[in-house]
Parts: structure tokens; sequence; C-alpha cells
């Protein structure tokens, strides 16, 4: 409750200005970005078919890895690929034959394929891409201080992931339209309400703009947060949240939390 109640103390979020991102210390971290999610075959893509064309995701994540080997950020693949040795705790991966190792589902889609200057993650075995794997070691090795990330799933292995780059100090960028997961309505709420805790979110194209070096527009950083209209109040904002669940006859809780904060900056208002 208290975590809920004040969250803008325990917000570690770091303005652009305060970032400092150079490219020789920034990486791309691409998250399970696998046929198994990525491609229409994969066994997984109808989970997230539907927040992934709505952000035109694989192209965006494209422009990006290209626009960050052009400048020399460095570009990090962590697969998940499960077999009987890793993954042990992931047994529901193995019963239902996913991220099988040495198929088609575990190789990285397409349009991302990584390239000879490229990094791999090794031994990634939980939603966690640091847990057992190499990727801390890649990390300090490169010099790396700032880590955008993107890829699948945001409320999953992004989370999970940001969670504990944060706490290793790093500056954590995450995508908008970089990541996706089952809904579009769990994407808002897991953006706003998880992500922008620990660190800072952002556009695959205004993340081209801070890794070029451009000067980006912190309005333009903020495009998905509404204009508070004209003359509303919070106690009207609510009133009207209610006046449109009621209509639908189903109370979007997440999604309502998502908006008064984008709106209001604040989260101590409980909506049951």
């Amino acid at each position: 409750l208290s975590h809920l109640i004040d969250k803008e103390s325990m917000m570690k979020k770091t303005s652009l200005n305060e970032l400092e991102v150079t490219p020789e210390t920034t990486a791309i971290l691409l998250v399970e970005m696998q046929n198994e999610y990525a491609s229409p075959n994969g066994k997984l893509h109808n989970t997230v078919k539907d927040v992934m064309e709505s952000n035109s995701m694989l192209d965006k994540l494209s422009d990006l890895a290209e626009a960050a080997r052009e400048v020399g950020a460095l570009i990090v693949y962590a697969p998940m690929i499960t077999n009987s040795e890793l993954n042990r705790d992931l047994w529901h991966y193995r019963t239902d034959s996913l991220f099988t190792a040495n198929t088609w589902n575990v190789k990285i889609v397409d349009q991302l394929k990584p390239k000879d200057v490229d990094c791999v993650v090794e031994n990634k075995c939980g939603s966690n891409c640091f847990d057992g794997s190499n990727l801390e070691q890649i990390l300090s090795e490169k010099g790396i201080k700032t880590l955008i990330v993107g890829g699948f799933t945001t409320d999953g292995s992004v989370e999970d992931t940001i969670f504990e780059a944060s706490d290793m100090g790093l500056n954590v960028i995450s995508l908008t339209d970089g990541t996706a997961c089952e809904s579009k309505q769990k994407q808002i709420s897991t953006v706003a309400n998880s992500l922008e805790l620990f660190g800072t979110s952002l556009s695959c194209a205004d993340a081209i703009q801070v890794i070029r070096g451009e000067v980006l527009d912190t309005c333009d950083a903020c495009s998905d947060t509404k204009e508070i209209p004209e003359n509303q109040t919070l106690n009207t904002f609510i009133d009207k949240i209610f006046e449109d669940s009621y209509k639908q006859e189903n109370t979007i809780v997440d999604e309502a939390r998502a908006d008064l904060y984008n709106q209001f900056k604040t989260s101590h208002v409980f909506i049951s």
C-alpha cells in the first residue's frame, strides 16, 4: 500500500537532460526477439500480435538498431532457449515445447538478424535477462552506462530486466513502441505504473534522436501523455472515468490509474 501511495518518492526516473547518453556507452538490448513471438508461425505470436502491429514494432526496432550501429552503440540480443540443463524453473516452456533449442522458433526474427558487430547473450535461463547469463559481463566489458530495452514481453522479461538493470545503477530507457505484451491495456499500464518507476520511457524515434546526440524536445518525449482538458479538475476527471466505465459495464482499473498518472502525475487516488 505504501508503495502505491508514495509513488513519487520511490521514482528513480532520470530526466533526459541528466542522462548524458553517449553512443560508446549505450547498448540496445533486444529481449526474446525470436520467431516464437515475432513471426506469424510462432507459437506465442498471437499473444502479442495486436500490440506489435499497432506499434509497427519490428519496423521501428529495425530502424533503431541500424541507427545505433551507425553511431557506434552496441546491439545486444537476449534470446530465450530452453533445454534440459537450463531453464529448470521454466517447466511450462518445456512442457509446451516453447523456445526449444535448435529449432526455427528460437532464431532471431529475420528483420532483426544480428550483425557481426552485435552481441548475443548466452545461457539466459529466466525472465530476467541477467539471471544465469553473461549479460552483465558483456555490459561491463563494453563500459555500458545506458541500457535501452525493447522486446517481449513488456510485463514479463522486459520488466524484470529493467528492474535488475536499474538496481545495478544503469541508466535505463524502455521503448514504448518497441515492446509488446498481450493487450494494449496491459501495455499502457505496465509502462505508466511500472517501467517509468525505474527509468525513462521513450518511443523508438525519440531513442534514435537521443543516441545521435540530437536535442530532444521533452514534450515530444511525453507525446503519449494526454493533455489535461481545459477547466478539468481531478474530481471531474474521475467522474468521467466512472461514467465511461458504467457505459461499458466494466471498470478498467489499470487503464484508469495510467490515465490518472499521465494527466495528474499522481497515484494518490484509489479506484475500487
